[in-house]
């Protein structure tokens, strides 16, 4: 794991938990109640479970381990682990469910629960407003804003927006949504409006992981314009249209990793005992 497991290990430390890690032999400020191991095998030897990190694995083959001076095998592991210990970790993909041994045992995905996304998606939020006022040649204060996507992420930046003043649109779908929007006053536009929203917005802040932005809705951009991709791949945006258009699209990926690793792994080490207190 990253910065994000360390703050992880230093919290369930605080909470009196034994720990033992393995592949960090690259990083610092490891808590001194933590038991540095030479190999995985001895790490997880005496534990009764296993963390894994967010995400498990970033290419299918080893364990995302940027600490480890050699690569961490992913298979290998996971095969480790006995049907007796309890397994958490970060995105259990179909790729690493299907690693041989693991049907065996039992897991819990902490990147699916709704606490840990909701509080995520804070630093995502804070974040992606940080990456607008470095970009930004104007203040957000009166700069046209739109967000695409009303979900977790969508709503946060529109809540920050508006505290900073700016004129903020949201793109949105359902009819609940807009209705919220309405309430809380901020204008909504539907997604057949976009392309007819000529030159109206100085950044653009993506949350839908498809491709909403094609040809048509960046030519209604304009050059000037911020972009600004929050979403999952594919992203939301056609990358080549949008070279063609002069748009320079800030794919903002993993924010709470980069932006506030001490507050991530807070977060999953709260979701994880959350998980342990259900039994």
């Amino acid at each position: 794991g990253d910065q994000r497991q360390i703050s992880m290990m230093r919290s369930l430390a605080g909470k009196g938990f034994l720990l033992t890690a393995a592949g960090f032999e690259g990083a610092q400020l490891i808590p001194d109640s933590v038991r540095l191991c030479r190999s995985a095998a001895e790490a997880m030897e005496t534990a009764d479970a296993v963390i894994l990190p967010l995400p498990v694995t970033r290419d299918n083959k080893t364990i995302a381990a940027p600490f480890a001076k050699t690569p961490m095998p992913l298979a290998e592991i996971i095969q480790m682990i006995r049907p007796d210990q309890v397994v958490f970790g970060g995105m259990l993909t179909e790729a690493v469910r299907a690693v041989k041994g693991f049907e065996k045992l039992t897991s819990y995905d902490y990147f699916e629960r709704e606490e840990l996304a909701v509080r995520n998606a804070i630093p995502t939020a804070e974040g992606a407003v940080a990456i607008a006022m470095d970009h930004l040649e104007i203040t957000l204060n009166s700069a046209r804003c739109l967000i695409t996507g009303y979900g977790r992420i969508g709503k946060l930046v529109a809540k920050l927006l508006t505290g900073f003043g700016s004129d903020v649109t949201v793109c949105v779908r359902s009819k609940s949504d807009e209705a919220w929007l309405q309430a809380a006053g901020i204008r909504c536009i539907s997604y057949e409006d976009l392309s007819s929203e000529d030159g109206g917005f100085d950044v653009v802040f993506n949350t839908v992981p498809t491709a909403v932005f094609r040809k048509r809705e960046l030519q209604a951009l304009g050059p000037q314009t911020v972009f600004i991709d929050l979403a999952s791949n594919p992203g939301g945006v056609d990358c080549e249209e949008a070279q063609e258009a002069g748009i320079s699209v800030i794919r903002a990926l993993s924010l709470p990793a980069k932006v506030a690793p001490v507050t991530a792994g807070e977060i999953i080490s709260d979701t994880i005992l959350n998980i342990v207190k259900e039994g």
